[in-house]
């Protein structure tokens, strides 16, 4: 229960004011609402801080909750007035009501009484030979009239009602099942009104009281609301976890962030912007006899793994090149005092695998005479904790654990992940774990061997000293790469069983490789380990099912054939025709694949099948005495098993993992082509120029060395330290600078949009470079991660395009020196993000006012001496916006010339191209004649503006009239439309030729 006397003076001086803010308000009870406007008047408030942070006007804010909290007061208090003034007309006559009520009810069991012997005695009457029956039935319907004028009483007496309570508790009170205090109790509490004002985020506990405050005789026996207790109770359960004597303002309004079911807790997080992620998963119930047979197990049994009993079953991966580390592992438990070592390395280093060494070399005898009967248990933490739902039922758990430890005497136990001993299993009042563990492992009763990251280790670990000094560090290094190819050497038989294939020595050594060059985020062993792994996987995968492109030509396939059904009901025999030519196409292509695909198992069974099958012939013929059918049927056998041979060598070919597998999964995990190149795409490299060309006009030196920078990364002779390549691109919009950008996206991705495009102009502040990298630690956001980082992390092979980045502030420079010279950058969280295979340009139009002065028309060799001089003055100028440390990091500074006459042609001819593209699946294409292409480039060139008012030029004397006269059915499927300029109408023609 929350105690008052533990909140500092700050924190009472709040509650005091809330308790007033309630008081004037004219409230019973105190509730959230009233701690957040006493909260938010409090100028040493941390919440005001933390809003003032996050550049809130904190003063629009105050007068934006007083006026939300007025106006929900405002509509609440009418409505409990209107609601309160019923209840005050209607008690002092609620006894009189029911007095009317239960005199009715009985007056209506009288009537039906009454009604059902009228009744019978028509039904004589009318079957005898008297004239009684006219009389009889006068008084039966006078009755009927009666009762139906009682029923009506009856229902307005519940009517009159409806508006205090719900109609059960109506007809309970009404009939005297409760009385009347308890139905003015009951009235209250089960009106919807109380419903929707907790619903709302309000203690329902204070409207009641208000409610009964108004109408009768009472007085509140507390100060708080139920809601506000919780919160108070948080408040002092982060206090104790901070280890803090008194609870402060900071863990108040942390509590009230968190009480997102209250008033309070919905505003700030509307403010915040907090999203909460996770949940409860449903308990599942366990069958009794299993959980009576889960109790008869000891502690260790329960929770502990033994890893010398795996040792012996030959269950445990060998280890190797540990030897240091194994060495001074059993140094350390053969100490008297402090010999519990704990394992200290990044995840995946193979901490876990040392301590399986060392069970190893228990159960070998390879170590010194001390060790020889120990056993090392894998202690299950989260099994330990898990369903400790009774206070102090883990501290029992614990407890039984370490005596039974005591008991064995020789047991050492491995406790992965040994930071989560710090605060495992605490409840409010209660010891953790770690504070169980220290006198035992103090009296040396308990001999511990723990593994965890040097982060966690200085986060948990080293923040209680006790705890700290009891035990030895030893670290654990990364292993370099000819060492993994040791452990690799050493799990490939273990591998081979598992997955039934063979591994190439290539594959083992570019696992390794590879895996350190491209995968930096994870450490080695662990990801060259998970890469072979996954090669093997995929290998026997691609042996057992067909390849994933016969996959998909069969559902293409299936997929036409219902087409093919459908056009034939609707009798549409042209389309029925394409169809069909189309399916025998895909026939084609599938049968071709399959006859080259490695789907050897089948082949095999059935081969197998057919041997089995002659030898039941054979032995039936032998049985017959027909010899010659026998004779015949062997050479078929022998014609068979030779077939199998050969299938089964094939097979056994098939089955090697190469280091092209290991390179395909590797490339998958990161997007980075790091196969062996084909023909195809070397060729395509080779003349990757040409490819940019068709979507870009001129700027052939720009081509030239992104083209360059390319070539060098797929041949693997860039720098491995740096970006692939970076660049800046200068020069006026319009003239393809993003477009270039875009071009490499789609060669590199075959998909433009996958690039990472920044726009420098939001960047503008100092603060945003947390945009970048993530938002430090205790603000909002920090868990997200960067723009730029989180992108990276996720696509480490991509172009990254800083697009107009003279925008920047001046700090977001100095973020990217680190980038562009050393390839990486660490975010907020500490994670250091790769950007080797990346590729960074920025664009810029700096200087391009130098740029546009060149005349359009003006002869090609006065052109180029006029961009010379104008290049010179762009270089010039953008040393006056960058540092020489910057742009001396960019490995080429590229000038894009404005575009000329020529180009607009050229480019009109693209747009065109696309614009064809787009009209494929109609059938229709479009030419443009030479009068044509300059109206367009007449209409839609400016030099300040470059190529981009074309595509407007183009959407509107093209795409418009187009789509219209395709609308109107002027153009048809299957026409070619020839695009003419009408000088006397100054307008296109369009006319189409079938």
């Amino acid at each position: 229960m929350f105690s008052e006397n533990l909140l500092e003076k700050k924190a009472k001086d709040v509650l005091e004011k809330a308790q007033e803010i309630a008081k004037q308000k004219n409230e019973p009870l105190v509730d959230t609402d009233h701690l957040l406007l006493a909260l938010i008047s409090t100028s040493q408030s941390p919440l005001l801080k933390l809003l003032e942070k996050r550049d809130i006007d904190t003063q629009k804010l105050k007068e934006g909750i007083y006026e939300y909290l007025e106006n929900i007061y405002s509509q609440i208090n009418k409505t409990l007035e209107d609601y309160i003034n019923n209840l005050k007309k209607v008690i002092p006559q609620l006894s009189e009501i029911r007095a009317d009520y239960l005199n009715l009810t009985k007056e209506l069991e009288r009537v039906i009484k009454e009604k059902r012997r009228l009744k019978e005695r028509l039904s004589y009457e009318e079957s005898s030979f008297f004239g009684f029956s006219s009389t009889i039935r006068r008084e039966y319907e006078r009755l009927d009239i009666y009762e139906k004028n009682i029923i009506s009483k009856i229902e307005e007496i519940k009517s009159s009602l409806t508006q205090l309570a719900d109609r059960r508790t109506i007809e309970r009170y009404l009939s005297g099942d409760i009385s009347l205090s308890a139905f003015i109790n009951e009235i209250i509490k089960s009106h919807p009104l109380i419903k929707q004002i907790g619903e709302l985020g309000f203690s329902e506990d204070r409207f009641i009281y208000k409610i009964l405050s108004n109408v009768v005789d009472f007085k509140p026996d507390k100060i708080y609301s139920d809601k506000i207790v919780k919160v108070l109770e948080q408040a002092e359960k982060l206090a104790v976890e901070g280890g803090e004597p008194q609870v402060k303002l900071t863990h108040i309004a942390t509590a009230l962030i968190e009480a997102e079911d209250t008033i309070a807790g919905k505003i700030l997080k509307e403010i915040l912007d907090l999203e909460k992620k996770g949940g409860k998963e449903a308990m599942n119930g366990k069958n009794i006899q299993k959980e009576m047979a889960e109790e008869e197990k000891s502690a260790l049994e329960k929770f502990t793994t033994d890893l010398t009993k795996l040792a012996k079953e030959g269950k445990l991966d060998p280890v190797i090149g540990r030897e240091r580390e194994l060495q001074q592992v059993i140094e350390i438990l053969l100490r008297r005092t402090k010999n519990n070592p704990v394992l200290i390395g990044e995840a995946g280093v193979g901490k876990t695998a040392i301590v399986e060494g060392l069970a190893q070399k228990i159960v070998n005898k390879e170590v010194p005479e001390d060790l020889y009967d120990k056993r090392i248990l894998s202690l299950d933490m989260g099994a330990l904790v898990a369903g400790s739902k009774y206070r102090g039922e883990f501290e029992e758990r614990l407890k039984n654990l370490i005596d039974e430890v005591k008991k064995e005497g020789n047991i050492i136990l491995f406790i992965d992940e040994i930071h989560t001993i710090v605060g495992a299993g605490k409840a409010e009042g209660a010891s953790d774990a770690g504070n169980l563990l220290k006198p035992a492992l103090a009296r040396g009763e308990l001999r511990v061997i723990g593994a965890t990251t040097l982060d966690e280790y200085r986060k948990y670990i080293e923040k209680d000293p006790a705890l700290e000094r009891r035990f030895q560090p030893v670290y654990v290094e990364e292993p370099d790469v000819e060492t993994t190819i040791e452990i690799l050497r050493a799990l490939k038989p273990r591998l081979e069983k598992h997955h039934n294939v063979k591994i190439d020595e290539k594959a083992i050594v570019a696992a390794a490789k590879l895996t350190h060059r491209y995968i930096p985020s994870r450490k080695l062993p662990d990801k060259a380990i998970d890469a072979l792994d996954q090669a093997c996987a995929r290998k026997k995968l691609k042996l057992v099912y067909a390849p994933p492109e016969v996959i998909e030509l069969e559902r293409r396939i299936k997929m036409i054939d219902e087409q093919i059904v459908q056009a034939s009901l609707e009798r549409d025999y042209e389309k029925e025709a394409k169809l069909k030519i189309e399916k025998a196409k895909l026939e084609k292509e599938l049968n071709a694949l399959k006859s080259k695909s490695s789907d050897v198992k089948s082949k095999l069974e059935e081969i197998e099948k057919k041997i089995q099958e002659i030898d039941k012939k054979i032995l039936e013929y032998s049985q017959r005495g027909d010899y010659e059918k026998e004779a015949e049927a062997k050479i078929e056998k022998a014609k068979l098993e030779k077939e199998l041979k050969e299938l089964q060598q094939k097979m056994s070919e098939e089955t090697v993992v190469t280091e092209d597998d290991v390179a395909e999964v590797v490339s998958e995990w990161t997007g980075i082509p790091i196969s062996k190149m084909k023909e195809e795409e070397m060729e395509r490299l080779l003349h990757l120029e040409e490819e940019m060309h068709k979507r870009l006009i001129d700027q052939e030196h720009a081509v030239k060395l992104v083209a360059e920078a390319i070539r060098r990364a797929r041949a693997g002779l860039s720098d491995p330290r740096k970006p692939l390549a970076s660049f800046m691109f200068l020069g006026p919009t319009g003239v393809g600078k993003t477009e270039l950008a875009k071009t490499l996206a789609e060669l590199l991705f075959d998909d433009e949009d996958a690039l990472i495009r920044l726009d420098m102009s939001e960047f503008k502040e100092e603060h945003s470079v947390a945009k970048l990298i993530g938002a430090p630690p205790g603000y909002v956001g920090y868990e997200e991660g960067g723009k730029l980082t989180e992108a990276v992390r996720r696509r480490p092979y991509s172009v990254i395009l800083l697009d107009e980045i003279e925008k920047a502030h001046p700090r977001v420079f100095d973020l990217f020196l680190q980038v562009l010279d050393d390839g990486r950058l660490t975010d907020s969280q500490g994670r250091t993000v790769n950007f080797r295979n990346t590729i960074i340009i920025m664009t810029s139009n700096i200087g391009s006012q130098y740029l546009t002065l060149i005349p359009f028309d003006a002869p090609e060799d006065v052109i180029e001496k006029e961009f010379n001089i104008a290049k010179e003055k762009v270089l010039e100028e953008i040393k006056h916006y960058f540092r020489p440390e910057f742009l001396n990091r960019i490995d080429e500074i590229i000038v894009f010339k404005p575009l000329f006459k020529k180009d607009i042609f050229a480019i009109v001819d693209i747009m065109v191209s696309n614009l064809n593209k787009r009209l494929l699946d109609k059938n229709i294409r479009i030419e443009l004649t030479e009068k044509a292409k300059e109206f367009i480039t007449k209409v839609g060139y400016d030099p300040l503006y470059g190529a981009r008012p074309l595509r407007r030029a183009i959407q509107k004397y093209l795409e418009t009239p187009l789509s219209e006269k395709i609308l109107r059915k002027e153009i048809r499927e299957g026409d070619t439309v020839i695009v003419d300029y009408d000088e006397a109408s100054n307008q296109l023609t369009f006319t189409p030729q079938r």
